[in-house]
């Protein structure tokens, strides 16, 4: 499968989330975290986020959990970008 094809046929899959988890989300965020993962954005950043833009299987995962893109998951986890 080509990667344009690859990125065309990725369906992100947000996890499940108690409501008052998605509310204290979206009240910090602006965003429905939920909406925010089947759109492809971040939740925080809002910037478009792509299946290639991860850096391992680990970080995809976690924007599955959380929403958040490369970018803000280094600065949230690592304390920022080199």
């Amino acid at each position: 499968m080509k990667e344009n094809e690859k990125q065309d046929s990725w369906k992100p899959i947000p996890t499940h989330k108690d409501t008052a988890v998605e509310a204290i989300i979206k009240a910090l965020t602006g965003f429905g975290r939920k909406e925010a993962i089947n759109e492809r954005i971040c939740v925080f950043c809002a910037k478009p986020v792509t299946l290639d833009s991860f850096k391992d299987e680990l970080s995809l995962k976690e924007y599955h959990i959380g929403g958040m893109c490369q970018e803000c998951q280094d600065n949230i986890f690592e304390g920022g970008s080199e």
